[in-house]
């Protein structure tokens, strides 16, 4: 499975959902090819994903979307534990298996994946899915994982031009017009 077929699926799915897009080239990815106020490109903040991402749950009624690779979630796995403190996280895990955005060095995610150890943080997981006939069906009140094993991109994504500060200022703007908690 490529990674651009999934990152595509993935934005398909969520369509203008919120959506947390780790550091590096998934960020600039759905920037270039799929870009709206209801994504949060993560810039010079690596690891921080899936952190942020449940900061935002807390702060909102909806669902929030994490899409992230192996390396991201490597670099800050302990985030994991801050789930049971909130309900309807999906996070979305790419791995290509490669640090792509910092020079293709081999990720070390293989060494440690265990299935067992997500479906003990997950209430829901979901392993090689088949994206053809699989309904992601994000709103949920539950924490979900998705994981794709994909091929690298096969393209460099152009970097993002936005200023961290609009960034999050578009994003807010975004999220506090949807129902707050």
């Amino acid at each position: 499975m490529n990674e651009s077929d999934v990152l595509n699926w993935i934005n398909n799915a969520l369509k203008e959902e919120i959506k947390v897009l780790s550091l590096g080239y998934i960020s600039r990815y759905f920037y270039e090819y799929h870009h709206n106020d209801n994504n949060f490109y993560m810039t010079g903040s690596m690891g921080s994903a899936l952190s942020f991402g449940i900061g935002v749950a807390k702060g909102t009624n909806k669902s929030v979307n994490i899409v992230m690779g192996e390396g991201s979630l490597l670099m800050n796995l302990s985030s994991l534990n801050l789930l049971r403190m909130v309900k309807g996280i999906n996070l979305f895990l790419i791995d290509n298996s490669v640090h792509n955005s910092t020079g293709g060095q081999k990720s070390e995610f293989d060494n440690i994946y265990c299935k067992e150890f997500f479906e003990n943080i997950f209430d829901e997981c979901f392993f090689d899915v088949n994206l053809s006939n699989f309904d992601a069906n994000t709103e949920s009140n539950k924490n979900r994982f998705f994981y794709f094993k994909v091929n690298p991109l096969d393209i460099i994504p152009k970097r993002i031009d936005l200023e961290p500060y609009d960034i999050k200022n578009k994003f807010i703007t975004e999220v506090l017009n949807s129902e707050c908690k």
